[in-house]
């Protein structure tokens, strides 16, 4: 059993509509539990609610602009996670371009760009997922921008390498109804976070 947990604020249910279609298509109803949190203030306020609510083995840290486009994804992941990495989607634009295969904080915009082969380890994922053990021992900042960062780098810390899984595919429609830009107490709580 997967927890996929889904923020979302008002305005945007269409997107988060599509996210839970996409999800019920290409996931075994028997693996699948979708925890959607409402207006939480920051994603990962809304995660942590989340993950306080979730039962099951593993959780997936999703979005509602999200869109699941593999049907192996749940296995991939599971897998993945089972063998003591946290996975990293390739996530692709609307128009089906490429737009991460994971993060880069080198790179511009600090996400990488170029197609990359599975098991290849990258800073980190943009979309969270973990085993709970792996969640519960790396917990979640409460900031909007830089959590999926965040999980990646303390799961590092904590001997969890982010790699690429490419069944761990996803499309990316970037709704803009209440999208801020990062802010100085998003770092601030990033970089708390990871002492």
């Amino acid at each position: 059993m997967i927890d996929i947990i889904l923020p979302t604020v008002t305005g945007r249910e269409d997107s988060l509509a599509r996210a839970i279609e996409s999800y019920q298509r290409h996931t075994h109803p028997d693996c699948l539990n979708i925890i959607v949190i409402r207006d939480e203030p920051t994603v990962g306020l809304a995660w942590n609610k989340g993950i306080e609510a979730s039962t099951a083995p593993y959780i997936h840290l999703s979005c509602d602009d999200l869109e699941a486009t593999s049907p192996t994804w749940a296995g991939a992941c599971v897998e993945a996670a089972d063998r003591g990495t946290l996975p990293c989607p390739v996530v692709t634009r609307s128009d089906g371009t490429l737009e991460s295969c994971g993060g880069d904080m080198n790179a511009p915009a600090c996400l990488i760009s170029t197609a990359l082969t599975d098991g290849t380890e990258v800073d980190f994922s943009v979309v969270p997922f973990g085993s709970r053990e792996q969640v519960e021992a790396i917990g979640m900042t409460e900031g909007h921008y830089l959590s999926d960062t965040y999980f990646s780098h303390k799961g590092r810390q904590l001997g969890y390498s982010t790699v690429i899984v490419s069944d761990y595919a996803l499309t990316h429609h970037h709704s803009n109804v209440k999208r801020r830009p990062v802010t100085q107490e998003d770092h601030r709580l990033y970089h708390e976070a990871l002492r």
